[in-house]
This record gives C-alpha cells, sequence and structure tokens, in this order.
C-alpha cells in the first residue's frame, strides 16, 4: 500500500468504500489517499478508517466526545470554543486552524490531544482517524461546523 501511487491507491480503495455502501467521488478519494496511505493495512480498512468523509453527518458516542480525566463540562467547554474558533476561521488548513486550537488547550489548562479528541470525534465520529487538519479541509467547513454544532447540542443535552 505505502508503494502505491496516491491516485492508484484511491482506485484500489473505491470498490472497498462502495462494498461498504459509501457513495464515492474520485476527487474526494483523491485528496484522502494520502493521508490515510500510511494508515491502513490493508485497502479494506479504508472505510472503517475514512468512511466518515463520505457520509452528511456523523454521530459521535457521548463517552467518546469526553477526554480522558475531565468531565462532559469540561468538553462541552472546549467544543464551544473550538466552535466559536472555527466559525472565524476563513479556511480549515493546518496552519490556520492549529494555533489558535493550541492556545485553547493552553488557555483552558488541557492537552493539545485533549481538545483535538473533542474536535476529532465530533467531526469523524472516530476516536482514531487521519489527520484533524488534514481531515476538516478535505470534509469542508459548512459539514464540520455542522458536526461540531451537533457535537456541542449532544454535549450540552447531557450534562447533569
Amino acid at each position: 500500500i505505502r508503494m502505491l501511487t496516491t491516485d492508484d491507491l484511491a482506485m484500489r480503495v473505491k470498490p472497498c468504500f462502495e462494498k461498504a455502501g459509501y457513495t464515492t467521488d474520485d476527487d474526494t478519494l483523491k485528496k484522502i489517499a494520502p493521508i490515510i496511505q500510511e494508515r491502513i493495512p490493508a485497502l479494506d480498512e479504508a472505510p472503517n478508517m475514512a468512511g466518515f468523509f463520505f457520509k452528511e453527518t456523523v454521530s459521535p458516542s457521548l463517552e467518546d466526545l469526553i477526554p480522558k480525566k475531565t468531565s462532559p463540562e469540561l468538553a462541552l467547554a472546549v467544543a464551544r470554543r473550538a466552535l466559536d474558533i472555527l466559525e472565524t476561521l476563513p479556511e480549515f488548513t493546518h496552519d490556520r486552524a492549529e494555533p489558535p486550537l493550541r492556545a485553547l488547550a493552553d488557555e483552558l489548562g488541557l492537552k493539545a490531544g485533549q481538545v483535538f479528541g473533542v474536535l476529532r470525534v465530533a467531526v469523524t465520529g472516530q476516536t482514531v482517524s487521519p489527520p484533524l487538519f488534514e481531515s476538516m479541509a478535505i470534509i469542508g467547513r459548512e459539514k464540520v461546523l455542522a458536526r461540531v454544532s451537533a457535537a456541542v447540542a449532544l454535549l450540552a443535552g447531557n450534562k447533569g
């Protein structure tokens, strides 16, 4: 898999996504191929790792949204503040999104991984995924904001 060109990998995983019930497009497959290439041990693992790219919405579990050693209230604060930050960004590139979210972690006294973990689960519905910021750029602003908003609502509804 690691020896394939990204275009070749994209075309080889396409039937795996379709078999798993996803409607794919070649453009998106070519964008995700380089970020899943190092992470999938076999072609048929691609839908498990990256199926969220082809879903309109994701359904993260409440437990997964709450980082270890934190509380639902803290996870909600992270999600709300991250949403505020994301709404102000002109684009979701690694260079634009990471610094303000890393600063949010410092401000809240958390590790960056805890903040990124809440976002990863909100955006992908998974605790393990391809790189977060690259994934957000591919998913697109509208869907990312909708998914983070849905996570905020889930966390807000389950407080207390």
